[in-house]
């Protein structure tokens, strides 16, 4: 293991560090993480984790400031080097992904709208385009809030009742339009692929009933 005590002397270069996870570490949902989310603070910190836990003899790391691809001041001390940070809550970590996956919707639907907003001459359109735009720009600094508390704490904060219910109803409206869309296109024959168009209309029905429960319980 010497080349892991190598990288743990530097802790600079973090693709390094991935390469070396990859080649010793077991941990497979990890390395499914580091390959979407990349040099994320909870990454970063995750993966010195790991590597010292691979190699309990090594010094502790040192601390760097980040360049482009190498790795970020951390946010609170290393774990001692023959410890290791406790995984996250598998629910904490689904909702992480999911929110992910919102954050790139919101995008979408904020570029709609805003290409909308140029070419439209009318006023009534413009002026509600205007409030969907700002409505957007609000529920996307909602959920950076969110996946910033997570890639600081690696837990989300607690919730209040009514905040659940907000946040689920936003989902669940979102996961309806998508299989609307989604049976036009098998109703007009215009799937590129009718069997991943009806396991999207299945696997958005599943979530619903998910959230559901959650907003009832």
């Amino acid at each position: 293991m010497q080349e892991i005590n190598a990288w743990l002397k530097d802790s600079e270069d973090f693709d390094k560090g991935v390469e070396l996870y990859f080649k010793y570490g077991k941990n497979s949902f990890f390395k499914t993480t580091l390959i979407k989310f990349g040099c994320t603070p909870f990454n970063i910190q995750k993966l010195v984790a790991e590597l010292t836990a691979l190699a309990p003899a090594a010094p502790a790391p040192q601390q760097h400031t980040s360049a482009s691809n190498h790795l970020v001041t951390h946010q609170k001390p290393l774990p001692a080097p023959d410890g290791a940070l406790p995984a996250p809550d598998p629910k904490d970590t689904e909702r992480y992904l999911a929110l992910k996956e919102l954050l790139r919707t919101k995008y979408r639907q904020m570029d709609r709208n805003r290409a909308a907003l140029a070419i439209s001459s009318d006023k009534e359109y413009r002026h509600l385009t205007a409030k969907q735009i700002m409505k957007l720009d609000n529920d996307i600094k909602d959920i950076y809030r969110l996946i910033d508390y997570f890639d600081a704490h690696e837990r989300f904060p607690h919730l209040a009742k009514d905040e659940i219910i907000r946040t689920s109803a936003e989902e669940i409206q979102l996961l309806r339009v998508s299989s609307s869309k989604a049976k036009k296109r098998l109703d007009l024959g215009k799937c590129r692929n009718i069997h991943k168009t009806e396991q999207l209309i299945i696997k958005n029905n599943l979530r619903i009933e998910q959230l559901m429960r959650k907003v009832v319980s």
